[in-house]
Parts: structure tokens; C-alpha cells; sequence
């Protein structure tokens, strides 16, 4: 699977048109230099991760506005209108976004309801952020980056 910048096109209401991965492997990783474009307001049915690799950028997150610096990240939830903006000229963020199916399954799986469902159901926590001082963010950073480089390597078959 190949890595691309994010182009965002959105329906009249903001939700984001475009399929991320397909049916049978429902994630696309991204990769942007914040030079090149800013990430419109959007939402979609998908959760997104997303860390700084360098710099830093600016986010707004349903009501809430705030900077992000280099090794810092955040899960947004789905359905939650986000948008990213450049602080400098070489700030770069790396995404992933992907279906909650991709983890959990089915809704009545264990993964669904131990892992996804305590903040997917919860529209008043529209993300988390990830600063990095505590050991679960060093460790949710790492398996994500993993996880990225193994998607990125594998062919689109």
C-alpha cells in the first residue's frame, strides 16, 4: 500500500468522500508536509491517528484548538470535524485512518467492546492526546508506526 498526501473532498454537510484502504482492508496511511497543504475541516466514519514526525502543526478538533509538537499524537474519534494547519514550513504529520472494523470485528466481538467501544461510543471525548509523557502513549506511538510500516510495505494486493 502505497503512502499518500491527504486530499480531502468532502459532501455538503463535510464528511469526507474519499475510501480510505477498501472493503477488505479498511486503512490508508498519509503522509504530509505541511508546506505543501493545510488538511481542510472534515469528518468521517473512520478513526484517525495522527503524529507529528516533525515540527509541530495546528489542530482543531470539534470545539477544541490546540498545537501538537514533534512525537505527540492523537486518535480522533469517529464522526468528529477536524482540521490540520501548518505552524512552520517543515512540519510533517503521518496518519493513519481506519475503519473501527479493521481492530474490533464484529460489534459483539470482545476487541469491540473491550478495546473500541469504550471510546467510540462516546461522542463527548472526541479524541485523546498523546504527549508522549506517559509509557501507553510511547507504547501506542510505537505499535502504530509498526503497524504503518508494515501496511506501507505490503503490495495493494
Amino acid at each position: 500500500m502505497a503512502i499518500s498526501h491527504c486530499h480531502v473532498h468532502t459532501n455538503n454537510k463535510q464528511k469526507e468522500t474519499v475510501q480510505h484502504g477498501n472493503m477488505l482492508f479498511p486503512i490508508a496511511c498519509y503522509e504530509d508536509h505541511m508546506e505543501e497543504v493545510d488538511v481542510p475541516i472534515h469528518w468521517h466514519e473512520e478513526l484517525e491517528y495522527i503524529i507529528v514526525t516533525d515540527g509541530e502543526i495546528d489542530l482543531q478538533v470539534g470545539t477544541s484548538s490546540f498545537t501538537l509538537y514533534n512525537g505527540e499524537s492523537i486518535i480522533i474519534n469517529a464522526g468528529v470535524l477536524h482540521a490540520v494547519h501548518q505552524v512552520s514550513k517543515t512540519s510533517v504529520l503521518r496518519s493513519l485512518v481506519f475503519h473501527p472494523d479493521l481492530i474490533a470485528g464484529s460489534p459483539t466481538s470482545c476487541f469491540w467492546q473491550e478495546l473500541i467501544h469504550p471510546f467510540y461510543s462516546q461522542p463527548n471525548r472526541p479524541y485523546i492526546i498523546m504527549n508522549g509523557h506517559e509509557k501507553w502513549h510511547q507504547e501506542i506511538n510505537h505499535y502504530m508506526m509498526q503497524a504503518r510500516q508494515i501496511i506501507v510495505k505490503e503490495s495493494d494486493f
